[in-house]
């Protein structure tokens, strides 16, 4: 939010060494491994907790696919992803910590559209999310959810979590793998949205994944770090 970023190396989490890029609302660092640590300070972004019509803070990677996998004709989408939590510190007090407002979450998205011109769904696009942890939850939720994300004037997918990374609890700090075929999941999808009214005239060959982002939305006031290694899309066809 306009802070100064500086760069660096350091000694941090771990014991390692690593290159740093940080303000004081948010710091990235990369270890020699490739692991990345992303760290938000939102004690510094908010001056009172947020309400309903406020925007928050984002720490997200990003890359757009050069090579964009077709949903209809790849036979596989093996995705990886190692993650630990390092810390999240709830800034508010019990009694102005509201569920339904604030938390701390670190979803994966991938960006989906309709590339057919043909196609009356012609540029019609979805995220679809991989969840990890949200503060609110001790243990992950094995339904998905479909919602429309007023922000982006997209809906938005969401894969049952515990599908991802099984019955785990990302709140006791430790690395957690995710390790499995995305593609029939995506194509649920799809089909979820299909019955919502939407997308009903794509059909698989019309989608391709434009790109993907991934960690910190806090619409709360928390201070939060995370780690995430081995992270890994690869498309087979």
């Amino acid at each position: 939010m306009g802070q100064q970023v500086r760069s660096g190396r350091n000694r941090s989490v771990e014991g390692r060494d690593g290159v740093t890029y940080a303000n004081p609302g948010k710091k990235v660092t990369r270890f020699a491994d490739g692991t990345l640590l992303l760290d938000i300070t939102t004690s510094t972004e908010y001056e009172a907790p947020r309400t309903g019509s406020d925007a928050w803070p984002h720490l997200l990677i990003q890359q757009d696919f050069e090579n964009r996998p077709n949903v209809g004709r790849i036979s596989r989408l093996d995705f990886t992803m190692e993650l630990r939590i390092v810390h999240c510190d709830k800034k508010m007090t019990d009694a102005e910590f509201n569920e339904s407002l604030h938390t701390a979450q670190s979803p994966f998205y991938f960006f989906m559209r309709n590339v057919n011109p043909d196609s009356p769904d012609y540029q019609l696009s979805l995220w679809v999310g991989v969840p990890s942890f949200d503060y609110r939850y001790p243990r992950l939720d094995s339904t998905e959810y479909v919602q429309w994300d007023i922000g982006t004037a997209t809906y938005i997918y969401a894969i049952p979590p515990r599908t991802i990374w099984g019955d785990v609890s990302f709140h006791d700090l430790k690395w957690h793998r995710a390790r499995l075929d995305l593609l029939p999941l995506i194509r649920q999808g799809v089909a979820a949205m299909k019955d919502k009214g939407q997308f009903l005239h794509t059909d698989l060959d019309d989608l391709e994944l434009m790109g993907m982002n991934f960690g910190w939305e806090v619409p709360g006031t928390f201070d939060a770090g995370l780690m995430v290694r081995n992270l890994s899309v690869r498309a087979v066809e």
